[in-house]
């Protein structure tokens, strides 16, 4: 009888799961109409929300008195994604990848790459300045985070061995109908 209902939920769990998948989930404000909703896989395909870049006008764009989301000279923080495949998608199994060496190696190269490029954006984009990195990624994926100026970006995408440069999300605290941030109880909360 406990296999039986063990087998049976199992089953169950993972129809659950593969049904949650199907379901294409859209995203939308209270005061949007269905034609301002943008679904979740445009977003993560990069077509949401995303600020233009310096430069990139669509055709019909050309012409109009365009407000860029950025002056020139601020400061930004992008994921400059870099050429190479990460960790994982050279082959490195996720288990015991801390302590495989070869992994180990390959994500060690991947780090001197990471940090020859920012050499690179220090001398040639920002004139001797240098890249302020926030964190580097070599498991997952080949990027290097780093707050640049904003009207560098192009400057960047054009160095060998920069696949692309992305602005990242930003997020703000939100304010109260008082004007002053929220100020969550942590006392109480689980």
């Amino acid at each position: 009888m406990k296999k039986s209902f063990k087998k049976r939920f199992t089953i169950l769990l993972a129809m659950v799961l593969m049904v949650s998948h199907l379901h294409v989930a859209t995203v939308f404000a209270e005061d949007e109409t269905p034609s301002d909703i943008v679904s979740i896989n445009n977003l993560l395909e990069g077509d949401g929300y995303s600020a233009p870049i310096l430069g990139e006008l669509d055709e019909e764009d050309e012409g109009e008195d365009l407000v860029l989301p950025y002056s020139a000279n601020q400061i930004v923080r992008v994921s400059i994604v870099l050429e190479g495949n990460s960790a994982i998608d050279a082959g490195y199994d996720v288990k015991g990848i801390g302590t495989n060496r070869q992994a180990i190696s390959y994500r060690n190269s991947l780090k001197k790459q990471q940090d020859k490029i920012a050499a690179q954006i220090s001398s040639k984009v920002l004139g001797g300045k240098q890249l302020n990195v926030k964190w580097n990624l070599t498991l997952a994926a080949n990027i290097i985070s780093a707050e640049v100026p904003y009207g560098k970006i192009n400057q960047i995408k054009m160095l060998d061995g920069v696949k692309d440069v992305f602005i990242e999300n930003r997020y703000e605290m939100s304010q109260t109908s008082g004007g002053s941030s929220a100020d969550p109880n942590m006392i109480s909360s689980r």
